[in-house]
């Protein structure tokens, strides 16, 4: 039987293209190939730089303190004043506010602080120590102000110019963008592409409250039943791919290998059972979390919460490998690592994010957590981003940066602009022959596909037997791909218009301008 794919075009012509003769069958000799080139996850030099960068803030995050404010006292209080109540230097607040409660979030000079005792119900703490004149409060990262403390008439607050920052839900920032208005204010395509990666940008606040998070985390889990263990963050709030409204993806890891670590084959039911007391743990103990799933029959089970303060989803999962460490945080070394090399790596990626969620082809953020999605995660079209960048000699493919060799990448293209990879990027999709070749973001290559049946082959850069990009659906990549030809079409234009390529109604209108473009199996069309 031959397979061919067929391009429909406006004019109907179509291109048959035969199948290579290379193409690998699916079997147990691709598998045991695959694992013998998975990588072996050993901490090198440039991971551990980023570990460390991580371990600085968390230790940084040990001084936070979170302030809920019930009596919208916040406003009258500086640094100044709070420093009288904690008995501790403040060195900066940062305020916010979500769904109608206003928060603080507090860098003290100290670790600990503590509370006066005329001043503590203000605080909404326990009061039953009534004879000490302070109480020392070390390990409480939180307090609720339930009444504005009084404070001595000469160290009055003078005003406090600090912005309090309004963050949205998570419901509206799942909106599409207003094309058309986007057309009326932006004057020029740099004024748009500016608006739309840096329009919502990930701030020094979404970045403490989320080590916050963490370090409050630990107190809980890691100080009671699982000592000697940590809690890693690792995704697009950690790889310098955030927004405000990004999940955290946090993992529960020893601090040393031990000979009774769970492993995916061994002890199924012990990491449930471990997830489930944790999940217990924080939804009866812990303030400021709720929504609780737990998702414990997926391939890697996780416990999914939010925080009630911001707009934070959390995603807490244990690891079960055999490494130290979890791959999820070398994959955010990585990219954070490709994000430093180049500045158009991280805009380019954001790009693409805004405009695949703009024609739907992205997961959404409210999609059911026990539905398998059969479309693009952000993460699938990160890696293949990179993959194209890979290409372009503008990031190294993942195994020279997981190497302990001292070979240095060698950045080939240093003058090339956002614009231009965006259009080079949409033409080299349309170029891909994924129905022969698979995706290698670890060697930056491609290999006869392994699934032919599949629309798409993305290696998983850890466990190299799997496709990771296999709840994808034909129907769906089909979509993907004609958007992304009329996107690259509009950009071949002359005096293009960026704003254009975001049109949500961008494939309803190639229908009347009979020029959509296509993708069909016609298999059964030819016989051998």
């Amino acid at each position: 039987m031959l397979r061919s794919m067929v391009t429909l075009n406006a004019n109907l012509n179509c291109k048959c293209v035969s199948m290579p003769k290379n193409v690998w069958p699916m079997s147990a000799n691709w598998c045991q190939y695959s694992t013998q080139l998975s990588p072996q996850l050993v901490p090198n030099e440039k991971f551990n730089a980023f570990v460390a960068q991580m371990n600085a803030e968390k230790r940084m995050a040990n001084r936070y303190l979170l302030i809920e404010d019930k009596c919208n006292s916040l406003a009258k209080l500086n640094a100044h004043n709070l420093s009288q109540l904690l008995d501790t230097r403040v060195n900066h607040i940062h305020r916010w506010s979500f769904n109608q409660n206003s928060c603080a979030l507090v860098e003290l000079n100290e670790d600990n602080y503590y509370l006066r005792r005329d001043i503590r119900r203000n605080f909404g703490c326990d009061d039953s120590r009534r004879s000490q004149l302070t109480v020392k409060t070390n390990g409480l990262k939180f307090i609720t102000l339930k009444t504005c403390p009084r404070l001595s008439p000469n160290k009055t607050n003078s005003g406090n110019n600090d912005v309090i920052r309004e963050m949205t839900t998570r419901r509206r920032d799942a909106s599409y963008l207003n094309t058309n208005y986007l057309r009326q204010i932006m004057k020029t395509n740099e004024e748009l592409l500016s608006y739309l990666v840096y329009g919502k940008h990930f701030d020094v606040l979404d970045l403490k409250l989320r080590f916050y998070i963490i370090s409050q985390l630990e107190q809980y889990i890691c100080h009671t039943f699982f000592k000697n263990h940590q809690i890693l963050p690792f995704g697009s709030s950690i790889a310098g791919l955030g927004t405000p409204n990004s999940d955290l993806d946090l993992v529960l890891v020893p601090n040393k290998l031990s000979e009774d670590q769970l492993s995916r084959e061994g002890d199924r039911q012990r990491l449930t059972t471990n997830l489930n007391l944790i999940a217990d743990l924080l939804q009866h103990s812990v303030p400021y979390y709720s929504h609780f799933s737990r998702i414990l029959k997926a391939r890697i089970p996780i416990i999914k919460f939010g925080f009630e303060l911001a707009p934070i989803d959390i995603d807490l999962s244990i690891e079960i490998s055999p490494h130290s460490v979890h791959s999820g945080v070398y994959m955010s070394a990585y990219l954070n690592h490709c994000i430093l090399l180049h500045p158009c790596v991280r805009d380019l990626i954001l790009l693409l994010r805004v405009w695949a969620k703009q024609h739907k082809l992205l997961k959404p953020k409210n999609w059911s957590t026990h539905i398998v999605y059969n479309g693009f995660t952000s993460f699938q079209l990160t890696a293949l981003v990179i993959y194209f960048l890979q290409k372009q000699e503008i990031v190294p493919p993942m195994r020279q940066f997981l190497s302990h060799t001292s070979d240095r990448f060698i950045l080939s293209r240093r003058d090339v602009s956002t614009l231009e990879l965006l259009s080079e990027f949409l033409e080299f999709v349309l170029s891909l022959r994924c129905e022969w070749e698979a995706i290698s973001i670890l060697d930056g290559t491609t290999f006869p596909n392994p699934e032919p049946h599949l629309p798409i082959w993305m290696q998983n850069p850890f466990q190299t037997e799997l496709n990771m990009c296999r709840n994808i659906t034909p129907v769906k990549f089909d979509k993907f791909l004609e958007i992304t030809h009329l996107s690259s079409e509009i950009m071949k234009t002359k005096a293009f218009n960026l704003v254009d390529i975001f049109d949500k109604d961008l494939h309803m209108n190639s229908y009347a301008n009979g020029s959509k473009t296509s993708r069909i199996d016609v298999e059964n069309l030819f016989i051998d």
